[in-house]
């Protein structure tokens, strides 16, 4: 798997025709810190955006947000999970929601809570009414976990994968669309024979029903891996020559066949234990599922305080993209892409 050279030459398409919309969720946040967004389509022309904010990361005052997007714009955010410890007698902190939307409207958001270097729980929450209203938190099965970070994929037989981090790796988990306790399971950590120590993938499947996984990696190389089982059993990792900040990325499978990659791209670094600048973010598309991929534009170039970061990517019913990412740390950035002009 490889990435053309140059990935961004001098055909490259301007983004002005196909960027149709760029604006932040909310003007002001009410958190001095917002960052890892997630977003999902309610109903035909309803999204719904989810993300952490509070003094800093990691902090006990850290909150699950959301604002619903409707005809009128954006709405005014609401708080979906306060973070609290087990017993519920103290605050603590919550980290990268993801939300998905089930056939049937449901939405669940997974997150997790806990302290930055402690045990975590991963749980979830329902919304019945379009993440107007959440039901109590419920815990994922024990020993799995839900999506870290990126969205959940769901396969063509209709069966849910969750990309995620283990303790040592990457893996997945999948579920049926009900989400019934016994329906959940988990692939082994998968194989990291180059020591790319990949977190927080994401996922797509290609045509002939195998999936692709790329991740984050501490080499600040993409990482990929290949499943032939829907997620069950994977080979090893590998580099895919596709240079990075040390920051999350996302991948999304358009209906049309072609794939889209957002990601902070970097020269090969030197020193790849430097994390790098999290800007330029970058968007990049595959014409042959997943295994080669070329720039298209940078949706961000100036060099800011905390960069822009964690992009998530989804195809609404009619067609257009919407992206959130971080903006500085200070707001959630939303843009509307119509990939016909890509």
């Amino acid at each position: 798997m490889a990435c053309a050279a140059p990935l961004l030459s001098a055909q490259a398409k301007s983004p002005v025709a196909a960027v149709l919309l760029s604006e932040f969720i909310e003007a002001a946040p009410q958190d001095p810190e917002v960052h890892a967004s997630s977003i999902t389509e309610v109903s035909p022309g309803v999204l719904l955006a989810a993300w952490f904010g509070g003094a800093m990361e990691a902090d006990n005052d850290t909150q699950i947000w959301a604002s619903r997007h409707t005809e009128a714009g954006w709405g005014k955010a609401f708080v979906v999970e306060q973070g609290l410890s087990e017993d519920g007698s103290k605050p603590e902190p919550v980290y990268n929601p993801s939300l998905y939307t089930h056939k049937d409207g449901r939405i669940t958001v997974f997150y997790m809570v806990g302290p930055w270097k402690g045990s975590k729980r991963y749980c979830m929450k329902e919304s019945l009414d379009g993440g107007a209203t959440w039901s109590k938190e419920n815990r994922v099965p024990k020993g799995l976990r839900g999506p870290c970070r990126a969205p959940t994929l769901r396969l063509s037989d209709g069966s849910l994968l969750f990309p995620t981090t283990g303790s040592g790796g990457v893996l997945c988990n999948w579920s049926d669309e009900e989400m019934t306790p016994d329906s959940w399971g988990k692939s082994a950590l998968i194989a990291d024979p180059e020591k790319m120590s990949a977190i927080q993938p994401t996922l797509m499947e290609k045509n002939d029903g195998a999936v692709l996984l790329f991740a984050r990696t501490y080499a600040r190389e993409i990482g990929v891996a290949r499943s032939s089982d829907r997620g069950r059993t994977w080979g090893a990792i590998k580099g895919t020559g596709i240079y990075m900040a040390n920051s999350g990325i996302d991948v999304l499978k358009l209906k049309d066949g072609r794939a889209l990659l957002a990601y902070n791209k970097s020269d090969k670094p030197a020193d790849p234990s430097k994390w790098g600048n999290r800007t330029p973010l970058t968007l990049a598309v595959s014409v042959d599922d997943g295994e080669n991929w070329r720039d298209l534009f940078n949706l961000e170039t100036d060099d800011i305080r905390e960069g822009f970061a964690y992009p998530t990517l989804i195809q609404a019913s009619d067609g257009l993209v919407h992206l959130t990412y971080t903006w500085g740390r200070k707001r959630i950035k939303h843009v509307v892409i119509d990939p016909e002009k890509l």
